[in-house]
């Protein structure tokens, strides 16, 4: 009995120590903190863009035929040569041409002759009518033998203007700056009257064609500017307004065909694919937020506002997106200085210690 009683009194004095101990001295666990970096919500003009990608055609590719009939005796270029306006393409045999426009010299001038001598008959027999030396009929007949010989040279003479045009043409020459797209014929062919020679294509004046999504129809109008770029450039090198917009919508692909004819700075080739965008919106002064700042919770879309060391949680409303940026609609002022690095650790009213980026 002794033994128990001992320890009772162990006991007793051992919870009164406990509960004479010191409150102060209690430890109490610290308020963590969330570190982040934070960036300031901008403002800029922004436009809003169609992206498609088109093929590049040139607007000029006239086909060279042949304007005389011969045969070819040289050709002075081929599938890729750059010729410029006036350079001698081909060369035909000009001898028959040659021995033509000789004969049609001779007969021009035999004729002039015979016209010369009848008009010296047609006077004496004017002089003879009028003293009543000869019948009116020897006249008559004499000044229709003239008008012969007169319609005669008219023809011969017109003939050697031919012979000339075709001696000319003989020698094919380009109409325009271009480059030999294709050649149809070799020396020694017999060339028919119109037969395709060569087919040129332009590099000046070019045409752009894009197809946009039927959705798009109601966004798109001529006039509207077009940007015109390679597929690898980030640089826009054209800017051009649209042309015309094609009426009908593509059957295959339900797309709507966009057209835009400019003038090539000379860095583009007929047949090369483009990148277009064409501008349908402009924003100006859009708010303007990093994509990281913006952040998915049950309330939606939201971006952290940090004030005084403690984010306050700002539901938002986005609009375009710009790359690594996004624009804010709605819920958010330019300049607010918002959470970026680390903002999908926070919560609403998350104490954070801004670090340096």
């Amino acid at each position: 009995m002794k033994t128990i009683s001992t320890l009772s009194s162990l006991i007793f004095l051992l919870v009164l120590a406990s509960c004479s101990k010191d409150p102060e001295v209690i430890d109490e666990k610290p308020i963590k903190s969330t570190p982040i970096t934070v960036t300031a919500a901008k403002s800029q003009d922004i436009e809003i863009k169609l992206e498609s990608v088109g093929i590049i055609k040139t607007l000029t590719e006239p086909v060279i035929s042949a304007e005389t009939e011969a045969r070819i005796e040289a050709i002075h270029v081929d599938v890729g040569s750059k010729v410029k306006k006036g350079d001698l393409l081909l060369e035909l045999d000009d001898s028959r041409i040659i021995r033509n426009r000789n004969a049609l010299k001779a007969e021009v001038k035999n004729l002039n002759v015979q016209i010369h001598n009848a008009q010296k008959i047609v006077q004496r027999y004017k002089t003879l009518h009028q003293k009543n030396l000869a019948p009116i009929s020897l006249l008559e007949e004499e000044e229709t033998k003239l008008v012969v010989f007169k319609m005669r040279r008219e023809r011969a003479q017109a003939l050697l203007e031919m012979a000339k045009d075709n001696l000319q043409r003989a020698k094919v020459k380009s109409p325009v700056d271009g480059i030999i797209d294709q050649r149809m014929v070799s020396v020694g062919d017999f060339l028919k009257l119109d037969e395709p020679l060569f087919k040129l294509s332009t590099n000046n004046a070019l045409r752009a064609i894009a197809a946009f999504p039927e959705t798009a129809v109601e966004q798109l109008q001529v006039g509207q500017k077009m940007f015109i770029r390679y597929p690898l450039s980030k640089l826009h090198l054209v800017e051009s307004p649209i042309t015309k917009i094609r009426p009908m919508i593509n059957a295959g692909n339900k797309s709507i065909v966009v057209i835009v004819d400019f003038a090539n700075p000379g860095i583009f080739k007929p047949g090369a694919s483009f990148i277009a965008e064409v501008v349908i919106e402009q924003h100006k002064n859009a708010v303007i937020v990093p994509n990281r700042s913006v952040v998915i919770r049950p309330a939606g879309e939201v971006v952290y506002v940090i004030k005084d060391n403690k984010a306050t949680q700002h539901i938002v409303r986005t609009g375009e997106r710009l790359g690594n940026e996004i624009e804010i609609v709605a819920g958010l002022e330019k300049g607010s200085i918002i959470a970026f690095d680390g903002a999908g650790f926070l919560t609403d009213g998350t104490l954070v210690d801004i670090k340096e980026k």
